[in-house]
C-alpha cells in the first residue's frame, strides 16, 4: 500500500466509523482493558474465540486515530482466523512496528502502519490493540 492518500483515507475511515467498536453483552467472551501507559488511549477488548478461531473481536473507548484504526482493523484481520495464525501474524505486525522489518505475511491495511518505526512515540498507539489480542492468546494457551 503505497499510496499515502489511500492510506490516510483507510486511517480516517476505521477511525470517524469503525467497523468493530461496541461491546455485546456476554459475560462468556474475553473481555480486558486496555490503556495507555503513555497517553489516554483507553479501550475494552472484547473476543469470541470458539474450537480454536476467532469468530469476532469487539472495542469500545476512546483513544487517537492510530489505536482506534489499528484496533478496528485487527478485529477485522483476524476473524476466522485461527489462534496459531493470528500469533504469527501479531508477531509479525510488532516486529514491523518496533523494528521495521517488512513481514513475510500479508498484513494487509495494517500495513498503513510500516513506517511507524521511525516514530517511537506512537508504538504504543499501533500496537495497544495488538498487545491486548496477544494476551488473549497467551492467556488461551
Amino acid at each position: 500500500m503505497d499510496n499515502l492518500k489511500k492510506k490516510r483515507e483507510v486511517l480516517m475511515n476505521h477511525y470517524v466509523k469503525p467497523v468493530h467498536l461496541g461491546l455485546v453483552d456476554n459475560s462468556q467472551l474475553y473481555t480486558k482493558r486496555l490503556q495507555s501507559d503513555s497517553c489516554a488511549d483507553e479501550l475494552t477488548l472484547q473476543v469470541d474465540v470458539r474450537n480454536g478461531v476467532f469468530q469476532s473481536l469487539r472495542f469500545e473507548g476512546s483513544a487517537c486515530v492510530i489505536a482506534t484504526s489499528s484496533i478496528d482493523l485487527w478485529c477485522d484481520f483476524l476473524i476466522g482466523k485461527s489462534l496459531a495464525t493470528a500469533q504469527s501474524l501479531l508477531n509479525e505486525y510488532l516486529s514491523m512496528i518496533y523494528k521495521g522489518t517488512i513481514p513475510q505475511d500479508n498484513l494487509s491495511e495494517l500495513m498503513i502502519f510500516e513506517n511507524l518505526h521511525h516514530q517511537k512515540g506512537r508504538w504504543k498507539c499501533a500496537t495497544l490493540g495488538a498487545e491486548g489480542i496477544n494476551d488473549f492468546i497467551n492467556h488461551a494457551k
